[in-house]
């Protein structure tokens, strides 16, 4: 079983690498529809999801939390269900922005703003399109989510 471990961490971390490998839609790329204000706020102005990462020290946090066996699973769980979210939003042609900024301001056409706090969100994904407010969700309700951004 000890072996299996090392093997089950290596392949979660692969999985996660694929699935939130920085892309043209990530923040890290600065993409079209996102302006970083600052090293820990990004601003979204356009139709798009977005999907929070843990930070590092989050991280570190659950793996002093849970023993390596259970922490495993959750970032399997993690992993899995940000890239089936990210999958289904990019499939319709909707765009996924992975962030671990504390702060992100949607901006709608009008000039609202609404401010989300990620570590102060009980949700790990936002869905926004300018002409509306922004909708919190879960990456793990992708599906009931793609009705929602249309």
């Amino acid at each position: 079983m000890t072996k299996q471990i090392p093997l089950f961490i290596a392949s979660f971390f692969f999985v996660c690498l694929l699935a939130c490998n920085t892309t043209s839609t990530e923040q890290e790329d600065n993409p079209t529809n996102t302006t970083t204000i600052d090293e820990n706020t990004l601003l979204v102005e356009k139709k798009s999801a977005v999907i929070f990462d843990l930070a590092d020290d989050e991280i570190e946090k659950i793996k002093e939390e849970y023993p390596e066996d259970v922490y495993a699973e959750i970032f399997s769980d993690i992993g899995f269900y940000m890239a089936e979210a990210r999958s289904a939003l990019e499939a319709k042609g909707i765009e996924v922005i992975t962030t671990s900024k504390e702060k992100i301001i949607f901006r709608q056409k009008n000039g609202t703003e609404t401010k989300v706090v990620r570590r102060e969100s009980d949700y790990d994904m936002v869905l926004f399109r300018p002409d509306t407010f922004p909708i919190m969700t879960y990456s793990a309700d992708y599906e009931q989510a793609l009705g929602l951004i249309k």
